[in-house]
């Protein structure tokens, strides 16, 4: 499920969620439950560069800038140059440079708290900083997990060699390097893994770094909602603190809960059905689509696969299809308004399926 090998993400597990210079990557747990910001902005392009719009679709902050980063508060990351040699520095919403930084790339923030590396995101260094510009860890790891809980879980040795622990924001070792990989903390544990990812065992340490669930998963992800999503042999189900099974392994797949609900996977990767279940495991809407993100402000984005064309729309909790399937793409909800893609043109819809950006390359 995880490796560490780092890699881009468009909706992995949809366990977390972060959109990082119009790619999706999976550190930071996600934060749909927050209220929206009705100030927010979002990035657009048009003719190669980037700016923002406001939640009505007009055009704040001139397309200048070579990649930008969704607005988290008062500041949006922004880099002008390529990826491997451009910086990124933050603006303010009239879009004046407030800080300049030394990194290549910006993900975040959680809690005021931006993972920030240097070189490419598959090799370089990686590091935390805070809002005001401010290093919390200097850029010395290979690879960092952070959720709103410390310590945060890092890698060092170098990628396919190196072992993961967990720091604190001195920087120190509260939990030494030992394991194969690692997840961040949530509700107080952790899942870790001895062994390769083919052969290794997983299992759950609490901030002592104490295993307090035994090694016995052969995939396992952090807690949400009371419940953590684990497999055995070929089947998923999900645990409680105790690690005692709540709903026992009979799915495919299965992804953490988000807004009460949790996407499974019915049937291999090619043929298999997504639903969604309460935390009894039962299903509130039934293993119907072909792939789907996780809830997000009511909604979720699922396609139907060759019955709708390949195409990707919303439904609603019940499982009503709410925006119709007509886009090649979708991401999930924020502060009201959703990026979708057809062809290769972006644009901005707000819940009721209306452009309030029409797609733009």
């Amino acid at each position: 499920m995880k490796t560490c090998k780092k890699y881009t993400l468009a909706g992995f597990l949809a366990f977390l969620l972060i959109v990082s210079f119009s790619s999706t990557q999976t550190v930071f747990a996600n934060s749909s439950d927050d209220e929206e910001d009705i100030t927010a902005l979002y990035p657009v392009e048009m003719d190669g560069k980037w700016g923002y719009i406001n939640r009505t679709g007009t055009l704040i902050i001139e397309c200048q800038f070579d990649q930008a980063m969704a607005f988290t508060s008062e500041l949006g990351a922004v880099r002008i140059g390529d990826r491997e040699s451009g910086k990124v520095s933050f603006i303010n919403k009239t879009g004046n440079t407030v800080i300049e930084t030394e990194y290549n790339w910006v993900l975040g923030p959680v809690n005021d708290v931006y993972v920030v590396v240097i070189g490419k995101c598959d090799n370089g260094k990686w590091g935390l900083m805070d809002k005001n510009g401010s290093s919390i860890l200097e850029p010395t790891f290979d690879w960092i997990w952070i959720n709103k809980d410390w310590p945060a879980a890092v890698h060092v040795g170098g990628c396919g060699e190196g072992k993961w622990g967990f720091v604190n924001k001195a920087a120190e070792f509260t939990i030494e390097p030992q394991f194969d990989y690692a997840w961040h903390f949530a509700e107080g544990l952790a899942p870790v893994r001895f062994g390769t990812q083919e052969s290794g065992v997983w299992g759950y340490i609490d901030n002592s770094g104490k295993i307090v669930i035994n090694l016995m998963f052969d995939d396992a992800d952090s807690f949400s909602h009371g419940l953590a999503a684990v497999r055995t042999g070929e089947k998923c189900g999900y645990i409680d603190h105790s690690g005692s099974f709540v709903i026992n392994p009979q799915y495919d797949a299965a992804l953490s809960f988000y807004e009460g609900l949790g996407m499974v996977r019915v049937g291999d990767r090619k043929t298999g059905k997504i639903g969604y279940i309460d935390k009894k495991g039962a299903f509130i809407i039934e293993p119907e689509v072909s792939n789907g993100l996780s809830f997000s402000e009511g909604l979720a984005g699922i396609t139907m696969g060759k019955k709708s064309n390949g195409k990707w729309g919303y439904i609603d909790k019940i499982g009503l299809l709410v925006i119709d399937t007509k886009f090649d793409s979708v991401e999930s909800f924020s502060n009201g308004l959703a990026r979708v893609r057809i062809g290769k043109k972006y644009g901005y819809i707000d819940k009721s399926g209306n452009y309030i950006r029409e797609p733009t390359n």
